[in-house]
């Protein structure tokens, strides 16, 4: 199949993303996020390979032990930054009837509240 939902078992994402042709993974789950940031999802890191792209839709921490481990195997990576704000640029437009959302500011905004958590 093009798309393959797979559980989150350390030997069926390993015989998943060891197949020819495996070229995305996505973590959807928040094992990684703030404040467990410590964690990361049960992942054979020998399967991770030049030719996968992987996402984590964690936005904080900005890069998770999974995007860091992607990183050192070759992988390219996105974390869910932009997830998150596309979502409230989405959720902006259907509130407000406003067909372009302020898309820029409200990643700044995102990002800024990241670095400074509680102001």
């Amino acid at each position: 199949p093009l798309i393959e939902v797979i559980s989150l078992e350390e030997a069926a994402l390993g015989r998943a993303l060891g197949r020819e042709g495996a070229v995305l993974l996505v973590n959807t789950t928040s094992v990684g996020m703030h404040p467990r940031d410590a964690e990361m999802p049960p992942l054979p890191l020998e399967a991770l390979h030049p030719d996968l792209f992987v996402s984590d839709l964690i936005y904080n921490p900005p890069q998770t032990r999974l995007l860091a481990a992607a990183e050192a195997r070759g992988c390219r990576t996105q974390n869910g930054l932009s997830m998150l704000v596309w979502q409230g640029a989405l959720a902006f437009s259907a509130w407000t009837g406003v067909l372009e959302p302020p898309v820029r500011v409200m990643r700044e905004a995102v990002q800024a509240a990241l670095l400074n958590p509680g102001k």
